[in-house]
């Protein structure tokens, strides 16, 4: 009996580890697609300004502390012998082809088969956004991978509710408020839903501990940020000046398109990102299909409207508030959600089948000229990626005169 126990045991592990360098195989193939992007836009002379912007220390050491996950990860490349600026190119290429395997890996333990798995997988890969994330050195990725354990972390307190997922939410939050300042803009929304969307909160006094559960590690590192910018020569409350002001105090970043467009407006860029993001992450509107299909569960209709909801609202209030640079940020939040739904469900054939032209529906839609192309960001990393000409600014957009207090815009990737 332990003999065949064994056995089982040697033939689990043999196909898990088959699995596994399938998937790394897949990551592989997705990382030799991501080169040759990188490739073109070193060759067309765009993405070496843009890692070298990213690589120089920061501007205002206050300012570092409210991105400290990046900045640390800056610092650290930086130690290293013979590092520079491609260095953030092969962290991002690497680190983007880890996703795609592990992706690959979640989708093919949930009853995907191979070849569906490895179907959507490329069809993810191929979308704009991952090709921008990935090949762009920017540690936006960071932002991204947190927000992916945020949703994952949540996804599951919402189906088992134990306290191991809820603790995973708590540190990812922190590491959110680590990485970027506009960190919060995606809390408020995952508040709102976080007592319906928990088995556990049923009654006030439950609401209260999951609260203190999951925001008391944010809390930590907002004081945290506080510490760290008194210790930088700044007190705490110029430190929340800092924050509330536009760009949070980078006044190279607020003349932009985007905030020439939309700038202050909650609606219309609230509107306008949902869009976008429907254009190019389709996938969101799953999660309410699926919950709907379940007999609409609570749990199962909070997931769906933060998968949707999370990344367009987030990026309207920051946008609201003058404090998104891009709307890249948006659609990489909007991206990691969807992903995040993607690898933890477990669906019908006919649900798979949906899910795969939906991905590649949503690859392709992202490439048309009705995406997000006309921003100035987006439109010169296309430009430089195919050889053609810039496309027209956006109507009706008028960018502030250029003075010192508003000065000329250069667009750079979020930082």
């Amino acid at each position: 009996m332990n003999q065949a126990a064994a056995a089982e045991a040697r033939h689990a592990a043999f196909v898990t580890n088959r699995a596994a360098m399938v998937s790394a195989a897949v990551g592989g193939l997705c990382f030799l697609g991501f080169m040759l992007a990188a490739d073109q836009l070193t060759r067309a002379g765009w993405l070496l300004p843009q890692m070298e912007a990213l690589w120089q220390p920061h501007a205002v050491g206050a300012q570092a502390a409210s991105q400290l996950l990046p900045e640390l990860l800056l610092v650290m490349l930086r130690l290293i012998p013979g590092t520079g600026p491609a260095t953030l190119l092969l962290v991002t290429l690497v680190t983007a082809s880890i996703g795609m395997a592990i992706l690959h890996w979640r989708m093919r333990g949930r009853g995907w088969s191979l070849l569906g798995a490895t179907l959507a997988v490329l069809a993810v890969a191929a979308n704009p956004i991952t090709l921008i994330l990935a090949t762009s050195g920017s540690t936006l990725l960071i932002t991204a991978a947190l927000v992916w354990m945020v949703a994952v972390s949540f996804d599951r307190a919402a189906r088992v509710g134990d306290a191991q997922s809820l603790i995973s939410i708590g540190l990812a939050l922190a590491g959110l408020v680590l990485t970027t300042p506009a960190a919060l803009y995606i809390c408020v929304p995952l508040l709102v839903v976080l007592p319906v969307g928990l088995r556990e909160a049923r009654d006030l006094p439950s609401a209260i501990a999951l609260f203190l559960l999951t925001i008391f590690p944010a809390l930590v590192a907002i004081a945290g940020i506080a510490v760290a910018a008194s210790t930088l020569g700044e007190p705490a409350s110029a430190a929340l000046q800092r924050w509330v002001a536009p760009m949070h105090g980078v006044e190279a970043l607020v003349n932009t398109p985007w905030h020439a467009a939309v700038g202050g407006q909650l609606s219309d860029s609230f509107f306008q990102l949902l869009l976008w993001c429907l254009m190019a992450v389709p996938l969101g509107i799953m999660p309410f299909v699926h919950a709907l299909i379940g007999r609409g569960q609570e749990e199962s209709l909070a997931v769906a409207f933060l998968v949707l909801f999370t990344a367009p609202l987030a990026g309207a209030l920051a946008t609201a508030q003058w404090h998104m640079q891009e709307p890249i940020w948006a659609m990489a939040v909007a991206l990691a959600f969807a992903m995040a739904w993607l690898g933890a469900r477990v669906l019908a054939g006919w649900e798979r089948l949906l899910v795969l032209a939906v991905l590649v529906g949503g690859a392709f839609m992202a490439w048309q000229p009705d995406w997000m192309w006309g921003e100035q960001l987006t439109s010169q990393w296309w430009s430089a990626l195919s050889g053609y000409p810039l496309p027209p600014p956006p109507s009706g957009a008028e960018l502030l005169p250029v003075t010192t207090a508003n000065p000329p815009y250069t667009p750079r990737l979020p930082r």
